[in-house]
């Protein structure tokens, strides 16, 4: 009977322990990830915003592989056999294994513009004539 007790005083103590909380303590502060909620505050984030957007063009997504195997390998001077260009040579560049990815590129950097046209318009440290610049790239 004294184990029981023993067992059910440390499952209490435990469940007690489990279950209480403090608001305080699970209120979270962001100290090395950035958010759009705590990026944009003057205008070199700005800036950055803008580069990030450009930076998207120069992935494995659009312009480094895929594009050009989507674009240029099916030319005529290029065409050639299954056994050496698989089926993207043949005439059918949908059996390519990258064929979505230039899409994937594409709507990042939509995302991306996106985001930067959001929260370039609440940043209060910037100037006038960089925060026109900073909503205009990201437009064209």
């Amino acid at each position: 009977m004294k184990a029981i007790s023993k067992y059910f005083i440390a499952f209490v103590a435990g469940s007690c322990l489990l279950t209480s909380s403090c608001k305080k303590a699970l209120e979270e502060k962001p100290y090395s990830f950035y958010s759009p909620e705590n990026f944009y505050k003057n205008e070199s984030d700005a800036k950055a915003a803008i580069n990030g957007v450009y930076n998207e063009l120069y992935t494995y997504d659009l312009y480094m592989q895929p594009f050009w195997n989507m674009t240029i390998l099916d030319d005529d001077h290029v065409s050639g056999a299954d056994w050496f260009l698989g089926t993207t040579g043949a005439g059918n560049p949908q059996a390519y294994f990258g064929w979505d990815r230039p899409w994937v590129g594409c709507y990042a950097i939509i995302a991306r513009a996106n985001t930067v046209l959001e929260n370039v318009v609440n940043i209060t440290d910037i100037d006038p004539t960089s925060r026109t610049e900073s909503w205009a790239k990201p437009t064209f």
